[in-house]
């Protein structure tokens, strides 16, 4: 991460803060069955935005399992990339829901 400048119009703590511009917003069916983003990330995104309607269990690649990152239905959370070309999948804990994945990049 560089240095930042500080605008005219913004205050340090503006400064400080990083600030993504939402873009490609994709939809996973979470289910019994490990389930990927359609696509990959692209690669100007930085970080993702994750939110989703049941437990389940999220891995960056092709395949999640029940040994991956927990998330409890209701969350959201931002992860940085770890590689731009990235799928992000799903797997359920007990109850079928929906993943959203929306990728951010710097404004």
């Amino acid at each position: 991460m560089g240095v930042k400048t500080l605008r005219v119009s913004q205050s340090p703590m503006q400064a400080a803060m990083q600030v993504f511009v939402p873009g490609t917003v994709q939809k996973v069916a979470v289910a019994v069955a490990s389930a990927a983003t359609g696509n990959a990330m692209a690669s100007t995104t930085e970080v993702v935005r994750v939110a989703v309607s049941t437990d389940c269990y999220m891995a960056f690649g092709t395949s999640a399992t029940v040994s991956d990152h927990f998330m409890p239905a209701g969350t959201v959370e931002y992860f940085k990339m770890p590689t731009a070309g990235t799928k992000i999948a799903f797997i359920r804990n007990t109850a079928d829901g929906v993943a959203t994945v929306t990728e951010c990049a710097n404004e």
